[in-house]
Order: C-alpha cells, then structure tokens, then sequence
C-alpha cells in the first residue's frame, strides 16, 4: 500500500512537527528541545562525516555522500517546519535573540546556532539529491521568505 499525501505533497510527519512548532510558537508547550534544527548541522553527532567536503571524488565517497543525502533529506524535511510560518519563524528568532551561543547541551536556540542554519539550508537546497519535496522548503527558508532571518 502506497502512503498519500494531500495535494501539497507534504508528508504527514511534516503536518506533525509543523503543529508542534505553532504550538510551541503560541507559548502553550515549550517543545523547542524536540526541534530537528540541531540535526541539520554538521556539528551534530549523528551528522554524516564528510559530507559538507566537497573534495571526496571517489566512489566510495559519492556512495557515503549519497547515504548521507538520503539522512539529511529526512531531516531537512523536520526541521523546515519550524521556519516558514511567520508566527513560529518570529519565536524561533525571539529565542536565538537572547542568547549568543548555547551553554548547555538542553539549550536550542542561540544567535550561533541561527546563523549556521542560515548556512546550512542554502547548502542543502542545492543539492540535487535531497529531493523535490525537502528542496523546495530549504529553498523557500535559505531564500529567507519567512521573518526567522
């Protein structure tokens, strides 16, 4: 049985996690540690080696790079969904506001972390592998249509 998507083709996942940012946007639940924006980043711990260099030519590279696509796509698809919305777009801005850079490994929104997001997500939209669905949401957040930029 093949899963439907409604007619925008998001998954219902991405329905999931968009409410839970609105939801965290409005104030009545902090679920800001639960965002995916960390897993995003190359600093992450279970971020795949290597795949921001663009110097791996091999085939053993390109296979790992293609591994690591398929990762990060999954990722990019949850973590877009705190940004577009302006409401939560502006919470996520509020909250890097306050602080420089994290301090603590519960902490999630810095000025740091905001920016290499703002890195990340162009990077990520080029990328041919990462898919048309998960393409189109970095796109729209690295083309900085929405008020967290």
């Amino acid at each position: 049985m093949t899963a439907r998507f409604r007619g925008d083709d998001r998954p219902p996942i991405a329905e999931l996690l968009s409410a839970v940012a609105r939801i965290t946007a409005l104030d009545l639940i902090d679920s800001g540690w639960i965002s995916s924006l960390e897993t995003i980043l190359p600093t992450y711990s279970w971020y795949p080696k290597g795949l921001n260099d663009d110097d791996s030519e091999d085939q053993q590279g390109l296979n790992n790079k293609d591994q690591g696509f398929r990762w990060l796509a999954g990722w990019v698809i949850a973590s877009v969904q705190w940004l577009p919305r302006p409401e939560v777009g502006r919470y996520v801005y509020r909250q890097c506001t306050k602080r420089e850079r994290i301090t603590k490994r519960s902490d999630m929104w810095s000025g740091h972390r905001r920016q290499r997001w703002k890195e990340q997500f162009p990077y990520v939209a080029k990328e041919e592998r990462i898919g048309i669905y998960t393409c189109s949401g970095a796109c729209r957040v690295g083309a900085g249509e929405d008020d967290w930029v």
